[in-house]
């Protein structure tokens, strides 16, 4: 029965991958054809289209793909994720400052900091009580694999 559902699901996503895909067409066609003030209209909306087209095609590829293997991928996935964390605590440890500070900074998008201020006579302390780093999200593989080739 779940083969059948899946069966299903990848077609679905077929057709509206190929409905996607004959509008991107049409949409790459008008941009000869529009006039200028209208240029950037079209221009965003190739750029969605595209952007739909490609979580369609991931979507397709996943249908096509049997669960054993994706769970396979996955625990692969938090494998490799967990050598990486440890490979990158010996490299801010041990590295070159300024690498490890670019590093920071290129990896990092914000952080959070809750803290409670406590009265001790005149001065005012904060205990801290969570924080919390949050990274940039598509770049991080790509970071990566560059701080991977240079050997950093």
């Amino acid at each position: 029965m779940a083969a059948k559902v899946e069966a299903v699901d990848r077609a679905a996503l077929e057709r509206q991958l190929a409905i996607v895909e004959g509008k991107l067409g049409k949409a790459k066609r008008r941009l000869v054809e529009v006039d200028v003030d209208l240029l950037d209209v079209v221009q965003s909306e190739v750029r969605r289209l595209r952007g739909e087209q490609e979580q369609l095609q991931a979507a397709v590829k996943a249908a096509s793909t049997p669960q054993k293997a994706l769970f396979a991928d996955g625990v692969q996935a938090i494998d490799d994720a967990i050598a990486r964390l440890g490979r990158l605590r010996d490299a801010v440890q041990d590295g070159d400052p300024v690498k490890v500070r670019e590093l920071l900074r290129q990896a990092i998008d914000h952080v959070e900091v809750h803290a409670v201020g406590e009265r001790r006579g005149k001065r005012r302390l904060f205990r801290l009580q969570r924080g919390s780093i949050y990274l940039r999200g598509g770049d991080l593989q790509k970071l990566y694999a560059t701080s991977a080739r240079r050997g950093s």
